[in-house]
């Protein structure tokens, strides 16, 4: 007979009673579950912040086997998406501020060993592309991203939260601990730290790339 929490019952959503019984539990499916959904998620925002493949992964695992081994410490009281994010993040920003990070990555193509990577993969040409659109579309890609990895860690990280995950003003405050008008004021600034790097090579101040946009014009109500 199967347990309570087997994999055939274990089917609600990742913030269901149900499913988070089944992790503290360390329901094999439960697990398994957590980490299809939350590791390469994870790693490719902490990449964003911290701008080196080797770092990124490092941190990423650190936090994911910090956060299975505390489960039991998720009181519920925000969405697991949240609370995985509180964690990771500070992960990130602390490796950041102790000084411990590798050689930052290579940002153009072409220029990448075994220990290194972009800090997102090249825009892929569609079926229908046009050659010198998807050209331009890779160096504003890269120029976008050099402005990115050219920020203060805190910067970059609000702008991933925001523009990557695309997390609301309240949840970017649980996530970094933050109150909501320090949030929308340090995104202020980090759009207008972003724009003052990409104006002397870029003309438009939103770039589009990899199905994301990071914007450098203030959105409404950061300030």
């Amino acid at each position: 007979m199967d347990s309570p929490t087997s994999s055939s019952q274990v089917t609600g959503d990742l913030d269901s009673p149900e499913f988070i019984r089944a992790l503290r539990a360390g329901e094999p499916s439960a697990m398994e579950r957590f980490l299809n959904c939350y590791q390469d998620r994870l790693f490719n925002a902490v990449l964003r912040i911290v701008a080196n493949h080797d770092d990124a992964a490092d941190i990423t695992q650190e936090a994911l086997m910090q956060m299975l081994q505390h489960i039991d410490q998720f009181s519920g009281r925000s969405s697991l998406y949240t609370w995985v994010f509180r964690i990771t993040t500070n992960q990130a920003l602390s490796h950041c501020r102790k000084g411990k990070l590798r050689r930052t990555i290579s940002l153009t193509q072409g220029d990448t060993d075994d220990n290194t990577t972009t800090m997102m993969p090249e825009p892929c040409a569609g079926p229908d592309s046009d050659p010198a659109g998807q050209a331009e579309i890779k160096m504003d890609h890269q120029r976008v991203m050099t402005a990115m990895a050219g920020l203060p860690v805190d910067f970059r990280t609000l702008l991933v939260l925001r523009d990557v995950e695309e997390c609301g003003y309240d949840q970017i405050a649980k996530i970094t601990d933050l109150p909501v008008g320090t949030v929308k004021s340090r995104l202020f600034r980090a759009r207008q730290a972003l724009r003052s790097l990409l104006e002397e090579s870029l003309k438009s101040p939103a770039i589009t790339g990899m199905g994301m946009v990071i914007n450098a014009t203030p959105k409404a109500g950061e300030k």
